[in-house]
């Protein structure tokens, strides 16, 4: 129960009752007002770090083990909505009270409070609680049946599965519309943006309309370009399969490199009680919580240069989770001291993996590759290697192919996520509007009969998620201006990965990690990066990808097929 989990932080129920009235609190009612928060919102993150670190052993659990971890998700879900909600602790009073004196509290409480009254804004309203019920109860085979969908297309094709999927999205695009309706009343926004700021705090949907409106014109004409350019590029060389175990010494060794570049020893990891759960899966995420971290990344015996990818996307979310344990200790148990939204995690996790394109970082890798995995030859060599990785096929949009195929996969899933939670469009209209959406933006024909969805974040929790990974690119590509800028020998002198790694991991912990949520994500971004990353300057550079010389270090390989969690 909620009152069971107050208790822990030292809150009674009965206490936090406060009488209604319209005289302004005092100075000193005000700060208790803030204080109680604290320790509601205190017990209110712990039930979210709780969730969190389920939510990653629900990604890899047995059919059998579901049922027990799904009802736990489920209760503290509930113990989340009635500490926000109950008349019992009127945290909506406590808010106003708290506001009061805002101007007069530090910066970092004046962030966290808020980050309290979102919080509160986003879960406040709901009228049928069983809601909470029906949609864990949806998502908890959703997935695995998503899976399934993959051998029904592989069977049937693409159309056959689509009619698989088409229901249990129906379902679930519904249950998200009646949870967030409320909410949307409330703030006055659209149900859409409700599920948006969920997961990119303070984003509304004219923001991305706007970088939206910027790429129209300007993909079409660079993807043409980008094309020519490539027309008589001679193909790299491929590379032989890599049997799975050699991947995972190669992969253990990047984490390691992280780890050393971070400043985390064992010693380090001890004092802050942390543990990592490392392996290698066919598809990759990082989730949990700054102590109890998941960290799974992608293996595919016939592609390890995408496992290696992977490995450097993956391990900048560790590093960025691990770096929320250096916070100040009135600051870790508050909403203000986690993750500050999933564009800034992306933004995080994009900005190594860009490093992991660079020419110089092969210099480096490819000995290391080359020992690891016991291999030699010319296809080993630093310069193919490089051109696997970074060269990018103009013809072929599919989402995880390159860089290059990421707006256009972004803009169609985001406006019809927005469209069907507002009542624009149905569930069933996906596969016309996927092909329009996508021809409109490369100039190739897309046939609706081909479609079928191809990652699980619909079938999860993550509906909202995927503007971050736009976000997240066009950040991360300012970051590295940024860095670059500042760093005139960058890249220079460096013997190991961990070197190479070093002055990325302390450049993004002391601009991002280390501030945490004290500022919106946004203008976080903007301040790290010393100018607003924007839309247009990230297609063009998209668009020198093939100059001689250049190195494409923005190009995103997210979710093969079929598409699971990159998180």
């Amino acid at each position: 129960m909620a009152e069971n989990v107050l208790r822990l932080f030292g809150v009674e129920p009965e206490r936090t009752t406060l009488a209604l009235t319209n005289t302004p609190p005092t100075t000193e009612e005000a700060l208790q007002a803030y204080d109680r928060l604290r320790r509601i919102f205190g017990a209110w993150q712990s039930e979210s770090d709780q969730i969190d670190i389920l939510q990653a052993e629900k990604w890899l659990a047995s059919n059998e083990a579901l049922d027990s971890i799904v009802a736990d998700i489920k209760g503290r879900r509930h113990n989340q909505f009635r500490l926000l909600n109950s008349d019992r602790y009127h945290v909506d009073t406590l808010l106003d009270h708290a506001d009061t004196i805002a101007q007069a509290l530090p910066d970092w409480d004046q962030a966290n409070l808020q980050e309290m009254r979102r919080l509160h804004d986003l879960s406040s309203g709901l009228t049928h609680p069983e809601l909470i019920d029906a949609l864990e109860d949806a998502l908890k085979h959703s997935e695995s049946q998503w899976l399934e969908t993959f051998e029904v297309s592989e069977r049937d094709g693409a159309r056959a599965a689509w009619q698989a999927q088409q229901p249990i999205l129906e379902n679930i695009f519904s249950l998200r519309r009646q949870l967030a309706t409320e909410p949307a009343r409330r703030l006055g926004v659209a149900v859409s943006e409700v599920l948006l700021d969920e997961w990119n705090p303070h984003t509304r949907n004219s923001d991305i309309d706007r970088a939206i409106e910027s790429a129209k014109t300007r993909y079409p004409h660079n993807l043409q370009g980008l094309a020519q350019k490539l027309r008589d590029a001679p193909p790299p060389l491929p590379l032989p399969d890599v049997a799975e175990e050699l991947q995972q010494k190669l992969f253990r060794h990047v984490l390691n490199a992280f780890l050393d570049a971070g400043g985390w020893d064992q010693n380090q990891l001890d004092h802050h009680d942390i543990e990592i759960d490392f392996t290698t899966l066919p598809n990759g995420f990082c989730w949990g919580t700054p102590n109890r971290i998941k960290l799974a990344i992608e293996c595919y015996e016939d592609d390890v240069i995408r496992g290696l990818s992977n490995a450097m996307h993956e391990c900048g979310h560790l590093l960025y989770l691990l770096a929320l344990n250096r916070l100040p200790d009135a600051v870790k148990s508050q909403p203000v001291g986690r993750v500050n939204g999933y564009n800034t995690h992306e933004a995080a996790a994009m900005f190594f993996e860009q490093a992991g394109y660079k020419k110089r970082f092969f210099d480096i890798a490819a000995p290391l590759i080359r020992s690891i995995l016991q291999m030699d030859g010319p296809e080993w060599t630093p310069e193919n290697l490089h051109a696997l990785a970074t060269r990018p096929d103009p013809h072929d949009m599919n989402w995880g192919t390159s860089e290059l195929a990421l707006p256009p996969n972004m803009v169609w899933r985001v406006l019809a996520e927005r469209k069907i939670l507002d009542g624009e469009m149905k569930v069933a209209d996906l596969p016309t509007f996927w092909a329009e959406t996508m021809q409109q933006f490369t100039g190739q024909s897309h046939d609706p009969d081909d479609f079928m969805v191809a990652e699980s974040h619909w079938f999860d929790r993550q509906m909202g998620y995927f503007w971050a990974y736009q976000t997240g690119a066009i950040a991360a590509s300012a970051l590295h201006d940024a860095l670059a800028r500042d760093t005139p020998d960058l890249d220079q002198n460096v013997a190991t990965l961990a070197d190479y790694l070093r002055p990325y991991a302390n450049f993004i912990e002391d601009r991002v990690f280390a501030q945490a949520g004290r500022f919106r994500p946004l203008i976080l971004l903007e301040m790290a990066a010393g100018t607003r990353p924007s839309m247009r300057a990230y297609l063009d550079r998209l668009g020198r990808l093939a100059e001689p010389g250049t190195s494409p270090h923005n190009k995103v390989q997210q979710n093969p097929a079929p598409n699971s969690n990159h998180k």
